[in-house]
C-alpha cells in the first residue's frame, strides 16, 4: 500500500466520522424540537385545562378552599409554558455563538439551554403537584 492510499483511507474515514457525528446532531435536534413541544403543551394545556376546571369550581361554596391552590398551580404552569416559550430563542442564539465564537461560548448556552428546559418541565410539576396536594387537603371529612 502507498502512502498516497493510506492517506486517502483515513481521510475517507474522517469524512465517514463527521457524516455521522452530523446525523447524530441532526436526530438529537428533532428530539430537542419534539421535547420543547411537549413541554408547551404540557405547560400550556395545563393551564388551560385547570382554568375551565376553576370555572367549574368557582361557584361551589364547598371548592373554595381549592380555587386558590388551582390558580397558584395555574400560575406555575403559565411559568412553565413561558420558560418553554424562550427554548427557541436560546437555541437560535447557542447555534449563533458556536459559530461565532466557538465551543467555549456555545457550551455555555448549551448550558443555558439545557437549564430553561429543566425549569419549564420542572414548573409543570410543581403546578401539577399544587394542584394536587390542594385536593388531598380539601378532601371532605
Amino acid at each position: 500500500m502507498t502512502i498516497e492510499e493510506a492517506s486517502s483511507g483515513s481521510e475517507g474515514e474522517e469524512a465517514r466520522k463527521k457524516e455521522k457525528a452530523w446525523e447524530h446532531a441532526l436526530r438529537r435536534d428533532a428530539m430537542y424540537d419534539g421535547a420543547v413541544k411537549a413541554l408547551l403543551t404540557l405547560n400550556g394545556g395545563g393551564t388551560v385545562t385547570l382554568l375551565a376546571f376553576l370555572q367549574a369550581i368557582w361557584v361551589k361554596q364547598s371548592m373554595t378552599g381549592l380555587s386558590a391552590w388551582v390558580v397558584i398551580g395555574m400560575a406555575f404552569m403559565a411559568a412553565g409554558a413561558a420558560f418553554a416559550g424562550i427554548i427557541p430563542y436560546l437555541r437560535y442564539h447557542t447555534s449563533m455563538k458556536y459559530q461565532n465564537e466557538g465551543i467555549t461560548a456555545g457550551r455555555c448556552w448549551t448550558k443555558c439551554c439545557q437549564r430553561v428546559t429543566e425549569i419549564s418541565f420542572g414548573m409543570f410539576v410543581v403546578g401539577i403537584g399544587t394542584v394536587i396536594a390542594g385536593a388531598f387537603s380539601n378532601l371532605p371529612d
